[in-house]
This record gives C-alpha cells, sequence and structure tokens, in this order.
C-alpha cells in the first residue's frame, strides 16, 4: 500500500459521524460501535420506515440509538 494509501485508509477508519434527530437521539450522547459508509443508505430507510432492497449491503446501525 503506498503512503496516499495509508493516509487515505487512516482518514476513512478515523471519521466521526455527528446524527441529529431531536426526540429520537438524546444529546450530547456518544456511542463507540463501529459502522462503515456502506451502512448510511440501510440507517436512512430504516427511520423513514422502508425495508432496504434485498441487493443493498450494509446494515441499519438505528438499533444501536433505539
Amino acid at each position: 500500500m503506498t503512503i496516499l494509501g495509508w493516509i487515505l485508509f487512516g482518514l476513512v477508519v478515523g471519521a466521526l459521524a455527528k446524527l441529529v434527530m431531536p426526540g429520537k437521539i438524546p444529546a450530547a450522547s456518544t456511542y463507540r460501535e463501529i459502522v462503515g459508509h456502506i451502512d448510511i443508505m440501510p440507517t436512512i430507510l430504516d427511520l423513514l420506515g422502508f425495508q432496504p432492497p434485498p441487493l443493498v449491503q450494509g446494515i441499519s446501525f438505528w438499533p444501536v440509538f433505539s
């Protein structure tokens, strides 16, 4: 892996996410579960009450918050 690859890998692995949903996610709460970008779409669909299509990879991380 090149230096650029390691830098990009470190940036992706160390990324943080901020979710704001008043009434659903308690303010100033933190969670240490590991999720990936592939889990974002299934989570949004879950919040909207839809099931992801069968070919979609990733899982909803909404259960972490509820």
